[in-house]
């Protein structure tokens, strides 16, 4: 479910993208953690999104912490907003979990 900060978010595209999960809006940001077995599982993640985003010339945040969690936050900076890329790419790396 994706929850929208109205107020601190400037929305210029609501997603109609059912199968996204556990994505949120924290700091204007759509953002998500993975949890993973162990660090190596992590960085093949890391590695596998590389790829996607690289395909779809969109960029996320990437953050690799406590060893084994992925946290992932997209934003288009071009548009200080939210928008349908954002929403395409959070789509492609949860189809690399599924």
């Amino acid at each position: 479910m994706i929850r929208l900060q109205l107020l601190k978010l400037p929305i210029v595209f609501k997603s109609n993208h059912l199968t996204m999960q556990n994505w949120e809006t924290i700091d204007g940001q759509l953002t998500k953690q993975f949890n993973f077995k162990d660090f190596v599982s992590a960085v093949h993640f890391v590695d596998a999104i590389a790829e996607v985003a690289e395909a779809h010339n969109h960029h996320p945040d990437i953050l690799i912490h406590s060893y084994k969690k992925v946290k992932v936050s997209l934003f288009t900076h071009s548009a200080q907003a939210i928008t349908p890329k954002d929403y395409e790419l959070a789509d492609a790396i949860d189809s690399l979990t599924s």
